[in-house]
């Protein structure tokens, strides 16, 4: 692949299996949300949100539905009657998928370089590396170019490196804090 492309095409992160972040959760608002189908619920939700503009207000409404970017307003869950036990309940399901999402990891294949701000590519890790020589060979890169480097295993585990190779392992559990997030 030419540079441009591997740089603009880049695949994003390691193998994961099937987890995806707040599955569950979100399945349940979606579900929860069905009812903002009823016109007379909707325009309560639009009324007591200030929505004049009702498009925009369905933008929302699949936004917060589906853990967008948006934070998901108290409102919102009044409406379509979503309780923070209920919530917490639907979020062990997630947690308990993280666990066996992080427990089931596959040693990394790639890794992101980070060339300029804004601007990355995904390098090829060497075939057959376990984790640790895999983080050991990303922290000897991250040193001799003297560029931030991670690698990523997307919605539950990030090795971020700094330029003189030092490196953190964040890892990211499902959290819902009501009223926060």
């Amino acid at each position: 692949m030419s540079f441009a492309l591997d740089v603009f095409l880049r695949e994003r992160g390691n193998d994961t299996g099937e987890y995806r972040p707040f599955r569950t959760v979100r399945a349940y608002l979606l579900e929860r949300a069905r009812c903002l189908d009823d016109r007379d619920a909707f325009n309560a939700l639009a009324a007591a949100g200030g929505y004049r503009n009702r498009t925009k207000l369905r933008r929302r409404i699949a936004e917060w539905s589906t853990l967008g970017n948006a934070k998901v307003p108290q409102l919102f869950l009044d409406a379509i009657g979503a309780t923070a036990e209920e919530l917490a309940d639907v979020l062990r399901f997630d947690i308990a998928a993280f666990d066996g999402a992080l427990a089931t990891l596959s040693p990394p294949t790639r890794f992101t370089d980070r060339l300029i701000a804004a601007v990355y590519r995904s390098v090829e890790l060497p075939p057959g590396l376990t984790e640790a020589e895999a983080i050991e060979f990303v922290a000897h890169y991250a040193r001799s170019t003297g560029r931030q480097c991670n690698i990523d295993f997307p919605g539950v585990r990030t090795i971020r490196f700094r330029e003189d190779g030092a490196y953190y392992d964040g890892i990211a559990p499902p959290n819902i804090r009501p009223g926060v997030n």
